[in-house]
């Protein structure tokens, strides 16, 4: 029986890790690729884990019917994981039927909460089904031992999950792969079948129904991925719809028009004259004779063909996705790819930040560009963010020739500067200003951000009109009366005067990603104000405020630690769990911040953080006799040392990141290993003491696992959203340090700390 509870608690693994990733997609995808969804689908996803093990661990008994139990929690998953994906999809017609209509923020995140619940507690079911199993078929382990075992081996199918879909299903149908992880699941049902304690009508019937659910997915996968896909487009025509390493490639078609979506988000259209002109002409019309550009993003809708208009003697066209390139190209117009295939364009799929980079170090020091035009969305992802902020443009800046211009721009609203707006507009306006010797902004519906390094910028309309003239610019919308309107409107000075007067605007860098936080406030400004304007207060926290956040915490554990038995366990795994998702985040941050969105290695740092728990679940489990309460004052004490040693990490590595990139690579996955081994020996040493505390009452038994879910959930929607961008990388692990030394002070001074 020992083997067959190893499977099934592997396959939980897997079953769990792709889950949950392919479900963030979904959501990703459905809700127009907002980072907010991500962080809010982790915590939806460990809300209900934590709920259902708190929940499962008091009403599931120990009784010889375990076994058949454990077979319908597999075949529940296997019924309830296409489904999830299904409803997912179809809450898209719910929330917002109308085409191109941006989703209303409470309404999708209450479908998103509601349709994880049920997979979720049915995984946390089987987890805590699983240990009790093992207890119950004679093992003579302490339940806290049992508990440890489960939890490293679970780990492991994390790994080998996280590995699977990284590397050989992330390209695949969604329904095939939800396909393959149903038999999977079918697999597990019919190895616990085969044990004698299993068999009942109930488990051949549930084995009978997983097995015929997974050849319905299997065979129909096709068909239901075609048919689920137009709910994600209301209205429109999906031509295709395919998966790459970096999201999900769309081309949809309404009347005449094709629309092009990256992960749910439009990226363009292949009718938009009026923006192209708009983003070639502006920036290029300041440079007196443009030879050599750089377009990031943006350029398969028709920008290069008006950039090819000024006669440049070299494009290089930086865009991520090749997969994109590809799909584009076939729907486009043939003067679009007559400009795709023009000798004096170079496409370049790679990281913008990662080229530029490499170009620099390899470059000594030479200048390359006479305009850097940067053609992204908002920056509403770190991902995005890298290409917003100060260390960006000095790097911008270092490519561009003497009297070059780098050009970016925000969406934005010419009739009401809200203050939402201000502030984001503000942090990139004082971003560029300490960096650039000049900075304009033509502000409309769209905010065009112009900067030189020594170029002295006016709003001339002059020389504009006279290039635009001598270049024989055709244009369809832009014309010498647009150019003089656009450079001498009064909304100029306005909108330059609320920048430069805003008191609460943050300027943007790679440690800060605060710009993030300013848009996701702005985001939700036009559909929630209120809720905007607390997230807005929430803001201006500094860290001085944490301090006092930080002493209540101390009192609080120190009470706890006192008066309640193992109390002071459960606290301790909860800083421990938050601690592991922030110095998580914080990981994947500073490798993309030097090395861009190598999806791969990303992929790589996660699985070395999951081996890392599995060793130091299974070396825990090894010293069980020898756990003490000083134990986890020890194991806290490390987590402080680490995360004060990744404050001064990357300002030393940064010289050396291009230079030992293989050597560094390497630091980060040690990095990675080490702190999950550290957390993954703490889950084992916390159910040690807790349920000894508690006499090994097995309806505790799934509280440990749900304190360390709970830090995680916690880590995962506070991290990420808020102190990283808000505060800073160096202050968020100060923070990390502080809560870390006062959770292993409270522990020595209380009772478990004797």
């Amino acid at each position: 029986m020992k083997r067959r509870l190893t499977f099934s608690l592997i396959v939980l693994g897997i079953s769990s890790l792709i889950a949950q990733v392919l479900l963030v997609r979904e959501v990703m995808m459905v809700f127009y690729g907002n980072e907010f969804f991500l962080g809010w689908t982790l915590f939806s996803w460990l809300f209900w884990i934590s709920t259902g093990s708190l929940l499962f661990s008091r009403l599931i008994r120990f009784t010889n019917r375990l076994p058949r139990l454990l077979i319908l929690c597999h075949a529940a998953i296997t019924v309830l994981f296409p489904a999830a994906i299904w409803i997912v999809r179809a809450s898209r017609l719910i929330v917002s039927p109308v085409p191109g209509q941006a989703p209303d923020l409470l309404p999708s995140l209450g479908f998103t909460f509601v349709a994880l619940a049920p997979i979720c507690l049915a995984a946390s079911a089987l987890f805590i089904t699983a240990a009790k199993t093992w207890k119950v078929m004679g093992n003579p382990e302490s339940l806290s031992n049992i508990l440890g075992r489960s939890y490293m081996l679970e780990t492991l199918g994390f790994v080998f999950g996280g590995m699977l879909f990284g590397y050989a299903l992330v390209t695949a149908d969604e329904f095939r792969v939800s396909a393959l992880v149903q038999w999977l699941n079918v697999a597990a049902c019919a190895v616990l079948y085969a044990s004698p304690f299993s068999r009942s009508l109930i488990t051949r019937l549930a084995l009978a129904g997983a097995a015929a659910a997974a050849t319905v997915v299997l065979s129909a996968a096709p068909r239901l991925s075609e048919h689920t896909t137009r709910y994600r487009f209301p209205g429109q025509q999906v031509l295709e719809s395919r998966n790459s390493v970096h999201g999900n490639i769309a081309v949809t078609r309404m009347g005449n028009q094709y629309s092009f979506y990256q992960s749910g988000l439009l990226i363009g259209s292949e009718e938009e004259a009026l923006w192209n002109e708009h983003l070639a002409h502006l920036p290029l019309l300041f440079h007196p004779a443009p030879s050599r550009v750089l377009l990031i993003g943006g350029g398969l809708t028709g920008v290069l063909s008006e950039i090819l208009k000024h006669q440049p003697e070299c494009v290089d066209y930086l865009e991520l996705d090749p997969t994109l390139v590809e799909i584009t190209r076939i729907y486009l117009p043939a003067e679009e790819r007559r400009a795709l295939d023009d000798l004096r364009v170079r496409i370049i799929t790679q990281d913008g930040r990662f080229f530029m980079n490499r170009l620099a170090a390899g470059g000594n020091g030479e200048a390359v560009y006479d305009v850097i035009i940067v053609n992204l969305p908002n920056p509403s992802t770190i991902l995005i963010n890298r290409l917003y902020t100060e260390e960006f443009f000095r790097l911008a800046r270092s490519l561009l020739k003497p009297g070059g211009l780098l050009s970016t721009h925000l969406a934005f609203s010419p009739d009401y500067l809200s203050p939402e707006l201000e502030d984001l507009g503000a942090s990139l306006f004082r971003t560029m200003t300490a960096v650039f010797d000049s900075v304009i902004v033509l502000p409309e519906y769209t905010a065009f951000f112009i900067a030189s390094p020594d170029q002295a910028l006016a709003y001339d309309p002059g020389p504009l009109v006279s290039r635009f003239i001598a270049r024989g610019i055709n244009a369809n919308y832009l014309s010498v009366p647009y150019l003089e309107y656009r450079l001498t409107t009064d909304r100029i000075t306005q909108v330059v005067k609320a920048f430069e007067e805003n008191p609460n605007a943050l300027p943007n860098r790679d440690r800060r990603p605060v710009a993030c936080y300013y848009n996701l406030v702005h985001w939700i400004s036009s559909l929630h104000p209120q809720a905007a304007r607390l997230m807005s207060r929430a803001g201006k926290i500094r860290p001085f405020h944490l301090s006092g956040a930080l002493f209540v915490f101390f009192i609080l554990l120190l009470i706890r630690v006192r008066r309640v038995a193992g109390g002071g366990s459960l606290w301790a795994m909860g800083t421990a769990s938050f601690t592991l998702m922030a110095c998580e985040i914080i990981i994947i941050l500073g490798f993309q911040i030097f090395y861009g969105y190598l999806y791969y290695r990303i992929s790589l740092i996660i699985a070395c953080l999951m081996l890392g728990m599995a060793a130091g679940s299974w070396a825990a489990v090894q010293v069980q006799s020898g756990i003490r309460p000083v134990t986890l004052v020890k194991l806290h004490t490390s987590l402080a040392v680490y995360a004060a040693f990744l404050i001064p990490l990357f300002s030393l590595l940064a010289p050396a990141m291009q230079r030992n990139a293989l050597a560094i690579q390497v630091l980060f996955l040690g990095l990675a290993a080490l702190l999950g081994g550290l957390v993954g020996f703490e889950y084992p040493a916390v159910n040690t003491l807790y349920l000894s505390a508690h006499k090994d009452d097995h309806r505790r038994a799934g509280w440990v696992y749900a304190v360390d879910v709970i830090g995680s959930c916690a880590g995962a929607l506070l991290i990420s959203m808020w102190l990283l961008p808000v505060i800073g990388l160096s202050s968020t692990l100060a923070a990390l340090c502080v809560l870390n030394t006062i959770t292993a002070t409270a522990l020595w001074l209380g009772k478990s700390g004797r």
